[in-house]
């Protein structure tokens, strides 16, 4: 359960409470029932619609007044708690009854509303990503922007590292990878395929070229090479 629904559930116990019986006292046989409107509830009431709308804003200063709120909602409760556990003690056996359940839930509404708040505080002020002085609203992260992938950080501010190719005739900056030169793919001569092979454990030497690009190609004893020879016409 989220900060702002528990309060607004604390202050509708408030709420409830400065409607329902404060007091129930039996004398000489009659029963009597007090409510809260018979009494304080008017100031009951009020504090718990404070309470309400200060939980359904959600802030950090409106969890903060919440909390204030709700304190001055469970001290009433308590206060009248007294009030009624003390009138009936001084009367002794004559009268017999106790406090009423409005007053309990009014004195639950107030304390849990008082944790809520604080809880709510100190959360908004520990909350990640939030600048000094500004709490985002109850119930929304704040937003931090990420670099999509593939995608380099811009600079915010003067100074800072850019990435990328540096300018032609300037160093590269700090961060920044030095293009390299392309370097030159050596050639290769191809090699004569193994077409024509001579018979096994023909000894090196020239040979008729096989391949007929020349007069002659140079067998080493293994393979043809790149060799070749022409006989000059006589």
């Amino acid at each position: 359960m989220s900060v702002r629904i528990g309060g607004l559930v604390a202050a509708a116990l408030v709420i409830l409470g400065s409607f329902l019986p404060w007091a129930t006292l039996d004398a000489f046989g009659a029963h009597e029932t007090v409510n809260g409107m018979d009494g304080d509830g008017v100031i009951t009431l009020l504090v718990g619609i404070a309470m309400a709308a200060l939980f359904a804003i959600g802030k950090r200063g409106t969890l903060t007044a919440a909390a204030v709120v709700s304190l001055v909602a469970a001290g009433i409760g308590a206060f009248e708690l007294v009030d009624v556990q003390s009138v009936i003690d001084e009367f002794g056996f004559l009268v017999s009854g106790g406090p009423g359940v409005g007053l309990f839930l009014i004195v639950a509404g107030g304390i849990a509303g008082l944790v809520l708040g604080v809880l709510g505080q100190r959360r908004a002020d520990t909350a990640p990503g939030v600048a000094a002085g500004y709490a985002a609203p109850w119930g929304q992260a704040p937003v931090v922007q990420t670099p999509q992938w593939g995608q380099a950080p811009q600079p915010q501010s003067a100074g800072q590292t850019q990435w990328g190719p540096a300018p032609q005739g300037q160093a590269p900056a700090w961060g920044q990878a030095q293009a390299a030169a392309p370097q030159p793919v050596p050639q290769v001569a191809p090699q004569p395929q193994s077409a024509g092979q001579p018979p096994a454990g023909t000894p090196a030497g020239w040979l008729a070229d096989p391949y007929r690009q020349a007069q002659l190609r140079y067998w080493d004893g293994t393979r043809w090479t790149e060799h070749t020879h022409n006989q000059p016409q006589g």
